[in-house]
């Protein structure tokens, strides 16, 4: 299982911060990475200052289906 995250950095002040995902784990790499595609796209939509988006998915080993 797979958590998408994306890095944004604010260009002016430097501040950054990191975003996780929350509709869910992805089963695999490429479908996590087109959840982290989507992820940036949503937050530069929303957020139209000068900012740096690096994108990732974290593999998360212990997870266990309830």
């Amino acid at each position: 299982m797979f958590q998408a995250v994306i890095s944004i950095c604010n260009v002016i002040n430097l501040e950054c911060i990191l975003l996780k995902d929350t509709v869910g784990l992805r089963s695999t790499h490429k479908e996590c990475a087109a959840r982290a595609e989507i992820m940036q796209k949503d937050f530069i939509d929303l957020y139209k200052g000068p900012v740096i988006i690096e994108k990732n998915c974290i593999k998360i080993n212990k997870y266990k289906s309830i």
